[in-house]
């Protein structure tokens, strides 16, 4: 039965799911904020939003669709990974899952340590404050490549199409979650950050010193940053400075400019250059 699940119901699951978060997230980042905001929503949003739906127009008519398409593929026809040995369902969606948020922590890992990809990833970085619209602010061409990866792990690991979605639905939410703007009580935090990533934790990756914005890479499950040794904390955000040292400027930062970003030659090439110190 759970094989039946179209594309349709698949891309619906998602959107619904997206929009409440985003909604629910967004009222309660009015009501419990964790931070004072040095920069009004306004232009920002403008900006987030509107690289949200250039974003989705690319992936609906380039590779949105071939995640899932490949993973009915995989089980269809026993490819992968998970298809050398017969497992109970749940099983193969349950590791389906987890390999997938390793490998999105590994692609994230390498946007930041290959001067070309980083290039594309600093639009990401270039975001002066945060909130729940920080989560998909994403350069275009970088959704495509994430795209790409992610074909190519689920081929590879023969992903379930279940697993997928459960993947794709916990990815979107993890992302709005720890980018968001909320206040969460370090009593309750301290257990939190230890299954997945709090905006706490999220946080000391978008600073502006070098060696806080190359750790805390997850974007849903934490324990890849203790496991390959990228994991930061910080007790205290009193004075944190968000973003990169070259573009802090908002005015600089339209729709237009930050599509430009990854093509303009200035001094930051990558982030993982060990001969920059700062």
């Amino acid at each position: 039965m759970l094989e039946k699940l179209n594309l349709i119901d698949a891309n619906q699951i998602r959107l619904i799911v997206f929009i409440f978060l985003l909604t629910l997230l967004a009222i309660s980042e009015f009501v419990f904020p964790w931070r004072e905001r040095s920069i009004s929503r306004a232009s920002r949003w403008f900006q987030n939003l509107s690289l949200t739906v250039i974003n989705s127009f690319v992936a609906k008519f380039t590779l949105g669709s071939v995640p899932i398409t490949i993973s009915y593929m995989c089980l269809e026809k026993e490819i992968g990974l998970l298809n050398i040995y017969e497992m109970p369902n749940w099983v193969t969606i349950l590791f389906t899952y987890i390999l997938l948020d390793l490998i999105i922590y590994l692609q994230h890992l390498m946007f930041h340590a290959t001067p070309l990809l980083w290039r594309l990833h600093k639009v990401h970085h270039s975001d002066l404050d945060l909130d729940v619209t920080s989560g998909f602010r994403f350069h275009p061409i970088e959704i495509i490549i994430s795209l790409v990866i992610k074909a190519a792990g689920i081929l590879t690991i023969g992903a379930h199409p279940i697993g997928v979605l459960l993947f794709e639905v916990l990815l979107n939410a993890g992302s709005l979650f720890n980018h968001s703007n909320i206040k969460v009580p370090d009593s309750i935090d301290k257990y939190l950050r230890l299954v997945i990533v709090t905006p706490k934790v999220h946080l000391v990756h978008h600073s502006t010193i070098q060696h806080e914005t190359n750790s805390n890479f997850g974007f849903t499950i934490s324990i890849w940053d203790r496991v390959f040794g990228t994991y930061r904390s910080k007790s205290t955000f009193e004075n944190f400075k968000i973003g990169l040292d070259d573009y802090q400027s908002v005015e600089k930062l339209g729709i237009v400019r930050l599509a430009a970003l990854p093509f303009e030659n200035i001094a930051q090439e990558y982030s993982m250059d060990s001969k920059k110190t700062k």
